[in-house]
């Protein structure tokens, strides 16, 4: 028995992350969210960045928006709040998502006065490879509307 306990704890310390199935990996990093698909995932190793580029784990597109959601299911929107012009949710949803594209043209070293949250929107779109079939962009980007309908156009 003992003998068992020491193989089967061999093999548990034997275990690599490169090694997990990429389905799996993939069904792991749809959790993650966007902000971690472009940071951090395919920065791992390369069986990580494979795993990033599954399909499955671009089609939902959901910016980073406020840490407390109005409600308990994470994809709806809070419709009251979504129609008020500037509300203290919105205004901790711009700090996030702020913060969140100012450090990837930081992580990318793109000139922040060469950004474009339009660009960047467009970007993450095309990265998905046509495989998007949710996109959620903070309220406080309601003004790129335009901007992202014309986008959405051409892909």
């Amino acid at each position: 028995m003992d003998k068992l306990l020491n193989l089967n704890s061999k093999r548990q310390r034997d275990r690599k992350w490169e090694d997990l199935d990429p389905d799996c990996l993939a069904n792991v990093f749809v959790k993650v969210g966007i902000e971690s698909l472009l940071l951090f995932v395919p920065f791992v190793c390369k069986s990580w960045y494979r795993a990033s580029q599954n399909p499955v784990c671009w089609e939902r597109l959901v910016f980073p928006d406020s840490e407390e959601e109005a409600t308990d299911d994470p994809w709806s929107l809070d419709d009251n709040a979504a129609n008020l012009p500037w509300t203290y949710a919105n205004h901790i949803e711009g700090q996030r998502f702020d913060y969140f594209v100012r450090r990837f043209a930081r992580e990318f070293q793109i000139n922040w006065s060469r950004f474009s949250i339009p660009s960047f929107i467009k970007m993450v779109i095309n990265r998905s490879g046509g495989n998007a079939k949710f996109l959620k962009i903070p309220g406080i980007c309601s003004h790129y509307v335009n901007a992202i309908e014309k986008i959405l156009e051409h892909t």
